[in-house]
């Protein structure tokens, strides 16, 4: 009979590493969980981040497409300045024509 009182005991030993590895297991589970949380939370920025440059790019995109169409019309605006002005010489050319000839 003494057998099975020897087989329920356990070592003091081995409680004591059990102990050991729950407390490591309990203390990495403290660190792991907060790392996994913050990674998480920094690939959610990294996303959110890069949405954002895709968005900027397509703006830039735009205002380069306005710039060029602004341009464009910079150089329309001249040529018409242009021969308004020349008309306006004509038209003075006319006038003065027409005051002399009276």
């Amino acid at each position: 009979m003494a057998k099975d009182s020897d087989q329920n005991q356990t070592p003091t030993g081995s409680l004591n590493v059990e102990r050991a590895l729950s407390w490591v297991r309990d203390f990495l589970v403290l660190l792991v969980v907060p790392a996994l949380l913050w990674i998480m939370k920094l690939e959610v920025s990294n996303a959110e981040r890069d949405l954002r440059i895709l968005q900027l790019q397509g703006d830039l995109s735009r205002i380069e497409s306005i710039a060029d169409r602004v341009q464009k019309i910079e150089v329309q605006l001249a040529r018409t300045e242009g021969k308004l002005d020349t008309t306006n010489q004509l038209l003075t050319d006319v006038k003065n024509a027409v005051v002399k000839s009276r």
